[in-house]
This record gives C-alpha cells, sequence and structure tokens, in this order.
C-alpha cells in the first residue's frame, strides 16, 4: 500500500495557544479549544491565511460561556456556528453565529440538556434541530438523536456489536468512536476507536455501508466482574478523529499498539461516501485532531510534540498523489 507524505508548514505555535485539546474549520475561520480550562481564553478563533486571532472566549467559572471542567467539546453545526457541550453541567453553548460565512457574531444562546441517564459525547449537528452523537452507555441503540431543546429523542443505530453475553451499555464502552456528518445532513460517518471500521450511516442510523478500510483488527476485551477489561496485549487504537467534506471523509489513523502509540496518530485515510478507500497520507508527525476546508484541499492536524503547534497540509488532487 502506497503512502503519500503530505506537505505541509506550521500555522500556529506555542506562541499562539496552549495545549490544544481540539480543532474545526468553519468557512475561512479555525476554531480551537485548549485542553486547560484554566487555560483562558479557552475556546479561540483564528483567521485562516493571516492566522490573527479573531476572537477568544471562555474562562474558568459558572457563568455564560465560563466553563468548570476540562470535559469540554467543540460540537461542529452545518451553518458554521461556534458551538460546545460541556458534560459536568449538561450545557451546549452557541459562543458565536456565523451568518452566512460572514462576520462572526459574539453569542451566549445556551440549551440546559434534559435529564436522560445516557452519556452521549463527540456530538455533531445533523441539522439546525437535532444533534447526533455516540451513546457510551447505550442499550438500544450507539447514537442518540438530541432535539435543540436537549431532549433526548431516539437512540438509533442499533445496540452495539460483540459478544451479546456481554450488556449492551457494556459492549457500548468498548466500540466507541467519532462522528462526522455529511455537509447535507442526510447521512454520517462513524470510525471507531478501537477496531480498524469506519461505517456510513443515513439520518436514521442503520449502516449505508461499511467502508473498504485497509486493516482488519479489533482490539481485544474480556467481561469480568461486571466490568469490561481491554486485554493489554491486544489492544491497538484504530480511529482518533474524522473530518469530512461533501465527497470525502478523513480518518485520523493510528494502527499501533496502545501501549506503545504515544500521543496521538500519524496517518490519514481517505474515502469516499460510497465507502471507497482511496489513500492514506503521512503527517509530519503525531497528530490528535484534524480539521478540513470546504473544499477538501486543506487539512489542519494538532500536533502536541515536541512544542504544540498547527499544521496546515496540501491535500494534492488524485492524480497528483504520488
Amino acid at each position: 500500500m502506497r503512502v503519500d507524505t503530505l506537505r505541509g508548514h506550521p500555522v500556529l505555535d506555542s506562541t499562539h495557544v496552549i495545549n490544544p485539546a481540539a480543532i474545526q474549520v468553519s468557512g475561512d475561520r479555525l476554531y480551537l479549544k485548549e485542553g486547560y480550562v484554566s487555560s483562558a481564553p479557552f475556546v479561540r478563533v483564528f483567521r485562516i491565511g493571516s492566522w490573527d486571532e479573531e476572537w477568544a472566549f471562555g474562562r474558568k467559572g459558572s457563568g455564560p460561556a465560563e466553563f468548570g471542567s476540562l470535559s469540554v467539546e467543540l460540537v461542529p453545526a452545518l451553518n458554521g456556528d461556534l458551538w460546545v457541550y460541556e458534560f459536568g453541567r449538561r450545557q451546549l453553548t452557541r459562543l458565536a453565529r456565523y451568518p452566512d460565512h460572514g462576520e462572526l457574531v459574539p453569542d451566549t444562546f445556551t440549551v440546559q440538556f434534559q435529564p436522560f441517564h445516557q452519556r452521549i459525547s463527540r456530538m455533531a449537528w445533523l441539522s439546525a434541530d437535532t444533534l447526533i452523537g455516540y451513546v457510551f452507555n447505550a442499550e438500544r441503540g450507539i447514537f442518540g438523536l438530541i432535539s435543540s431543546d436537549g431532549e433526548l429523542l431516539a437512540e438509533i443505530g442499533g445496540p452495539p456489536p460483540g459478544d451479546e453475553r456481554v450488556p449492551a451499555h457494556i459492549r457500548s464502552q468498548h466500540y466507541h468512536g467519532f462522528v462526522a456528518v455529511h455537509p447535507s445532513g442526510n447521512r454520517f460517518a462513524f470510525a471507531l476507536n478501537r477496531v480498524s471500521k469506519l461505517s456510513i450511516h443515513g439520518r436514521d442510523g442503520d449502516v449505508i455501508t461499511v467502508a473498504d478500510a485497509p486493516f482488519d483488527f479489533e482490539s481485544g476485551y474480556r467481561y469480568s466482574g461486571g466490568v469490561l477489561v481491554s486485554t493489554s496485549e491486544k489492544r491497538r487504537a484504530a480511529y482518533n478523529d474524522v473530518v469530512a467534506t461533501n465527497d470525502r471523509i478523513f480518518a485520523l489513523f493510528s494502527g499501533r499498539a496502545i501501549a506503545t502509540q504515544g500521543v496521538g496518530a500519524i496517518f490519514v485515510h481517505e474515502f469516499d461516501w460510497s465507502g471507497n478507500f482511496l489513500r492514506v497520507f503521512r503527517l509530519k508527525g503525531s497528530a490528535t485532531s484534524i480539521a478540513v476546508d470546504e473544499s477538501g484541499t486543506n487539512l489542519f492536524a494538532y500536533h502536541p510534540n515536541p512544542t504544540p503547534e498547527v499544521w496546515q497540509y496540501s491535500i494534492p488532487p488524485t492524480t497528483e498523489a504520488r
């Protein structure tokens, strides 16, 4: 299998960022979430190209646009708005609106999630009024649909795979992964973290197709005393992140043993929305989060070591890859 090394360069270094946990591209802006809630500002917005810091949001606290814990994630929106979800307070906050991909308008609109026991993470907007995310303690479906007012509408996608003698809500802790929504909102990709599998689902959660991934492995686990225990000699990391454009899916891939992989992954697998595997790219070093622009010609990656940097890579047309 041929591996194409992407050409890239750093665009943000340790003078701009502290320890990013996630990045996301929206139009001509890059959203970046710091890994430490005490590192105010917690969420930064940079203009792609000039790389000027346009806005900064959040600090430690309990007020509007303030955060009380590290358990905060960016929530991609189809219209480019900047949303974050804080697990501790079960709050979804829109920090900025991005009307017609024009100027950002700061905001503090907050949705308080209703009290449901499911722990839903890696969320993204599926439409203007519905979110989708992975259910870590799934019983009926591995994906949760949540309304724009914070109500759990349904668990979809069926129970997690694996040994049915192990309770579903336990199996879901092993078969977790990352979600990337198609710009149309009519389907989404799901890349697993402990299994080298990427699947494409319709809005109802049903599998449309399973991608032709270049590797086939699954980390081992056993169920003992009501607890899921990973089998150390078989623990391998698969996909660490996934992003998508109108015609492509890019999944950050490790493939290494978890005990030895360190932080992040250095490969990116490219698929189309029919599930065809197209190419594999190598980054300059281990990355923990990736983002892609709407054209699919620029990939962004956060590299934590040896110093924190965000790199911009050029994705060559298929005919130019070598």
